[in-house]
């Protein structure tokens, strides 16, 4: 199968299988109606026409530049998600007169084209490649302890699925803490790498300052685990942007932290490449997830300010996995310093 038409299998099939999910998950069944069908024939031919657009541009742009799994997965997202908006408001506007606003809607419009990026970066071959990850972290005996705790708190948290003390319904607070733990843990283990490098380490960073500024990034958002800054930092913000509804500055405060911790992976890339390659494919994981985790909470405070199911287990659930993944890279890189 070529690329152009594996790209547009893996477009329409995602699609196809997230949109009739949602539709299970909040309508209680998937029988037809003229509008879904409709988007289902519209929607994955525009993202593909998008998607081959974008790829032919950036191959006459930039020949001799290539985008990083990372970088790639964002780009396709972008686009994916551009494509989607544009199609489902041209068949809601132009054709049906009315726009759907529902849970499903909403869960289509941010999940589907993150899924469909996802799907599209992974390579065919990635079993041999996190079959080497999986020896080197296995290897670590720092790394052992956090996923045997993993294995408790997850398995606790969802067999006392409601339980206030250990519930991921409940988003109970040990389950965050554990959470907060392991990305200031990875916090920490960055700052010891750069601090031993500086005093003439095996593998100094030439740029120090991204793997410090994915240090601070990773610090403050183990920080709101313990105490909710974000919150309370919303209501000092200057004006015009603090004249702004709070729930409004606290998913933009959400997207701003998001946002940096990107900005200090990508920067940061090539120095966890040098240290350790094992390390950057666990920060790339690691950001992919916590994305994931961003838009499940940027989706809960769509739909209410209080914790809603699935979408707040959902946000912990990754911020979790995304906590260990970042928290296992950091080990690595500082080990191997």
């Amino acid at each position: 199968m070529n690329p152009r038409t594996r790209r547009a299998a893996l477009v329409c099939i995602t699609y196809w299988a997230t949109a009739a999910t949602a539709r299970m998950l909040w309508t209680g069944g998937v029988r037809p109606t003229g509008e879904s069908l409709a988007l289902l024939a519209t929607v994955p031919i525009v993202q593909i026409a998008l998607v081959e657009c974008a790829i032919a541009v950036r191959r006459s742009t930039a020949r001799r530049r290539t985008l990083g799994g990372l970088a790639a997965f964002f780009a396709l997202w972008l686009v994916l998600t551009l494509a989607l908006v544009a199609a489902s408001l041209g068949m809601a506007l132009g054709v049906f007169r009315d726009i759907d606003l529902t849970g499903g809607s909403l869960f289509s419009t941010v999940f589907i084209p993150a899924l469909q990026a996802l799907v599209l970066v992974i390579p065919f071959d990635g079993e041999r490649r996190w079959r080497r990850v999986r020896l080197d972290v296995m290897a670590q005996p720092l790394a052992r302890p956090i996923l045997w705790i993993d294995a408790v708190m997850l398995t606790a948290g969802l067999a006392l699925w409601e339980n206030p003390a250990f519930g991921v319904a409940r988003i109970a607070p040990l389950q965050r803490q554990w959470v907060g733990t392991k990305f200031m843990a990875a916090a920490l283990f960055l700052v010891l790498h750069v601090r031993m490098a500086r005093r003439g380490g095996a593998a100094p960073p030439r740029r120090p300052w991204p793997l410090v500024g994915l240090a601070v990034a990773l610090a403050a958002v183990g920080l709101q685990a313990f105490a909710p800054w974000i919150l309370k930092a919303a209501s000092y913000l200057p004006r015009p942007i603090g004249s702004q509804p709070l729930p409004l500055l606290w998913l933009e405060l959400y997207v701003a932290i998001f946002t940096a911790v990107l900005v200090s992976v990508l920067r940061s890339s090539p120095a966890l490449e040098r240290s350790s390659p094992t390390a950057a494919r666990l920060a790339d994981a690691a950001t992919v997830v916590l994305f994931f985790a961003t838009l499940a909470v940027l989706t809960n405070g769509a739909l209410s300010y209080q914790a809603v199911e699935p979408w707040a287990p959902i946000a912990l659930l990754t911020a979790s996995l995304s906590a260990t993944l970042f928290a296992l890279a950091a080990i690595l890189v500082r080990v191997a310093s």
